[in-house]
């Protein structure tokens, strides 16, 4: 994004029919200086465990800067792929595949990187690694805005919700993919975590959204739909998203509130009140 980089994953892990949760974004418990790094994986698993281990050791020595980054995940790469791997007790060598998206910012100067192989590759817009990546990347190019210069044309507030979508997506199709979504924010500041309400309240409108978009599509393209008949039809469906539009605005209101009674208290949650109901804001839909 323009002013920062936006990781986004789901949380299931899965072995033939198996399946549990895992944390796929992750983050040093510590950093030195001005550095901030976010790694999230796709494919085997202890080799994305085991590299994102080095990186975080590595560059937890000191602060590194852009250059000193690029070459310990560099370093680490060929490490793994030529040390390690070769001696893993397997004869399906393609079992052994993983990806890697690094992003990191030290003194301003960051960006985003994936891996394929040993390769490291810098990232100018978005990437997708995963079994979701055939689903969700039609979106991602349609959806995904770029100047003429080919430099992000999108925030990370709207690209937090742009990558809420598409993993939302990939979780909605298959069922390799699902659990809670995770997301991750490194900008100049540091990192910053997606709130706790925020992907849970933010999926219901997706799906909402996806099912008025596809109506509207047909019924505005439909010759024999008359101008007066698509125009009930688009005040019907504007209505409902006012509504989902006020509903998310009274969810975020909701929860800054508990949030500054929780640190009123000294960090100690006492108590809250209900959310609001469906039924409490039916005014919304009128």
């Amino acid at each position: 994004c323009a002013d920062g980089i936006v990781m986004c994953a789901d949380s299931q892990e899965t072995y033939g029919d198996l399946k549990w949760p895992v944390r796929k974004i992750a983050f040093p418990p510590a950093s030195v200086g001005n550095f901030s790094i976010v790694i999230s994986g796709a494919g085997f698993g202890p080799a994305i465990d085991a590299a994102t281990q080095k990186i975080f050791e590595r560059t937890a020595m000191y602060a590194p800067n852009y250059s000193q980054t690029v070459r310990i995940v560099e370093e680490v790469l060929r490490e793994i792929h030529e040390k390690d791997l070769p001696y893993y007790p397997t004869n399906d060598r393609d079992s052994l595949q993983f990806r890697l998206l690094v992003a990191f910012n030290s003194e301003g100067q960051g960006g985003l990187f994936s891996t394929n192989g040993s390769l490291l590759t810098r990232v100018n817009s978005f990437e997708i690694i995963g079994s979701g990546a055939v689903i969700t990347n039609f979106f991602a190019h349609m959806l995904y805005r770029k100047t003429l210069f080919e430099n992000p044309d999108i925030g990370i507030t709207e690209g937090s919700v742009l990558a809420a979508f598409l993993v939302h997506l990939a979780k909605s199709q298959m069922t390799s993919i699902g659990g809670k979504s995770h997301l991750a924010m490194v900008t100049a500041e540091g990192i910053k975590f997606a709130n706790v309400w925020e992907i849970p309240a933010l999926e219901p409108i997706f799906a909402d959204c996806l099912e008025i978009g596809s109506k509207l599509l047909l019924s505005c393209a439909n010759p024999y739909i008359s101008e007066k008949e698509f125009a009930e039809i688009a005040k019907r469906h504007t209505a409902t998203l006012r509504h989902l539009k006020r509903k998310i605005a009274k969810t975020r209101a909701y929860w800054d509130k508990l949030w500054y009674a929780h640190k009123s208290v000294g960090g100690v949650l006492l108590g809250h009140t209900p959310m609001p109901s469906d039924s409490q804001t039916s005014e919304d839909q009128q």
